[in-house]
C-alpha cells in the first residue's frame, strides 16, 4: 500500500539508513569523548608527576639562542612537550611585583598534549567558557 507517495519498502528503508546513520554518530561522538577523557586523563596523571617534583628541581635548560628575543623564547617553548612546559612553569618563581605585569599581553595556546586537547580543549575552553563564545582576549 502507498503513504503519499512513499511506499512501505521505501519507508521501512528510510528507517534502516536513518538507524544506521544514528549508529555512526553515536559510535563518531564515543570516540570524540574517549579521546577527549584519555588526554584529559593523560594531563592530570602529568600535573601530579610535575607537581610531586622537589622544589629544587632544575627547569629543562634553554639553548642561549632562545633568549635572544621574546619570537626566539616563543619559538623554543613551542618545541616543548606538556610535562616540558609543565616543568618550566613549576621552575619559575612568581613575580615579585605584579604592577611590572600591567598592560595588554599577547598570548597563544602551547602543547597540550595532541590536537584534541590544544585545538578542540583549550580553544573550547578560552574562548566558549571564559569569553563566552568570543575570542577570549584575557583578563
Amino acid at each position: 500500500p502507498q503513504v503519499g507517495f512513499v511506499t512501505r519498502g521505501t519507508t521501512d528503508s528510510l528507517k534502516v539508513g536513518a538507524m544506521i546513520l544514528t549508529t555512526a554518530v553515536q559510535v563518531a561522538a564515543s570516540v570524540v569523548v574517549l579521546t577527549l577523557a584519555g588526554g584529559c586523563a593523560r594531563n592530570m596523571l602529568q600535573t601530579a608527576r610535575v607537581a610531586r617534583l622537589p622544589s629544587n628541581t632544575p627547569a629543562p635548560s634553554f639553548p642561549e639562542n632562545s633568549r635572544a628575543s621574546t619570537k626566539a623564547m616563543v619559538d623554543h617553548l613551542q618545541t616543548l612537550s606538556r610535562e616540558e612546559l609543565l616543568e618550566v612553569f613549576c621552575s619559575c618563581p612568581p613575580p615579585s611585583d605584579l604592577a611590572k605585569l600591567s598592560g595588554e599581553w599577547n598570548g597563544i595556546l602551547l602543547n597540550n598534549n595532541n590536537l584534541g586537547m590544544t585545538s578542540i580543549g583549550s580553544k573550547f575552553m578560552s574562548n566558549v567558557l571564559f569569553g563566552k563564545g568570543r575570542r577570549w582576549n584575557g583578563k
